[in-house]
């Protein structure tokens, strides 16, 4: 074009009209049309957008259009299947086994591509009183890192009884050991950091909850049957230990402030507001549905409140109520 303006050809009806994708800017009657500097045609119009004479025509060039920019989307790397896609505060990520086929990558999508997340590490903690603040510094003799996440799974700060883990990244100094923190948290330390990684063998499901009243706490959560379930703010990747012996659910939901996994034909729901915390003491409770999961999904219940159904592999149930004392379940 002489103007500089480009677009891509789709198709060319009659030998007299042009259908364009990926245009840029506006083409005007009485340009010449060029491919590779060479000029081919001159343009008797302005570009019409959506301009086809049929719905039927329509769909095939917008059909077309979509081969075009399809072609522009890069696999996610990695080897063997992608394990799970997912859509989160507008971004996609998605789940495939590494290069080497020896563990699972999670990958966000770029303007550039498909970017590796990168996962951070986690070290279990006792008896904690004071916790940095997410983004402070820990430290324990020589040994720093910052602190990304605190996953009080029983206990509280106010107390000194407070126990879990942390999620940390940025570590220098060495390696953490058991014995007491010296800086940033009052508490003591289980034993060295562990990375986070995950195995082969599952498939990933996904919901997206806000457990709080804050905004900023609107975050992904998912299971895929091989690992422990998982919390996801964009950033930092949070594994959820719930306590269970083989800790990888296969299925996920969110319901009544909740977050539920199923483990065979065992349902499991965490504190409310807590999805980290999963013991009876607070809260948490298993309902046991003598036949194995094959789905749970939050469902209308009636004009004022809502249910669970929970799909198992011989019967439909579905459960009503809103906590561990007034839970049931209806077979239908």
């Amino acid at each position: 074009m002489t103007s500089s303006k480009t677009g891509v050809v789709l198709q060319i009806n009659n030998s007299t009209e042009l259908v364009l994708t990926k245009v840029s800017g506006e083409f005007v009657s009485g340009e010449t049309l060029n491919v590779s500097a060479a000029p081919q045609a001159t343009t008797t119009s302005i570009t019409n957008k959506n301009s086809a004479l049929t719905v039927s025509l329509h769909a095939q060039y917008k059909n077309l259009a979509a081969d075009n920019y399809r072609a522009d989307i890069a696999a996610v790397p990695g080897t063997g299947n992608v394990l799970g896609v997912h859509q989160y505060k507008g971004v996609k990520y998605a789940f495939r086994a590494n290069a080497g086929d020896t563990a699972v990558d999670m990958y966000k999508s770029t303007a550039g591509g498909w970017t590796q997340v990168v996962f951070g590490y986690e070290v279990a903690f006792t008896a904690a009183s004071v916790a940095p603040a997410e983004g402070g510094t820990l430290t324990q003799g020589g040994v720093t890192a910052v602190m990304r996440r605190l996953v009080i799974q029983s206990g509280a700060l106010a107390g000194g009884t407070a126990a879990g883990r942390m999620i940390i990244d940025t570590i220098a100094g060495g390696n953490f050991a058991a014995g007491a923190f010296t800086g940033g948290m009052t508490g003591t330390c289980s034993g060295i950091q562990t990375a986070i990684t995950l195995v082969k063998g599952g498939r990933f499901e996904f919901v997206n909850y806000n457990f709080t009243g804050s905004a900023d706490t609107f975050r992904m959560y998912g299971c895929d049957g091989a690992n422990r379930a998982f919390e996801f703010d964009g950033s930092y990747f949070v594994p959820i230990a719930t306590g269970m012996t083989t800790d990888t659910p296969k299925f996920i939901t969110a319901y009544r402030n909740k977050l539920f996994l199923a483990f065979r034909g065992s349902l499991q729901f965490s504190t409310t507001g807590n999805p980290y915390m999963w013991t009876p003491l607070t809260g948490a409770n298993e309902i046991g549905v003598g036949d194995t999961i094959t789905g749970i999904l939050p469902v209308a219940g009636g004009s004022s409140t809502g249910a669970l159904a929970v799909f198992s592999r011989h019967t439909t149930s579905i459960l009503y109520g809103s906590a561990a004392d007034d839970f049931t379940m209806v077979l239908i």
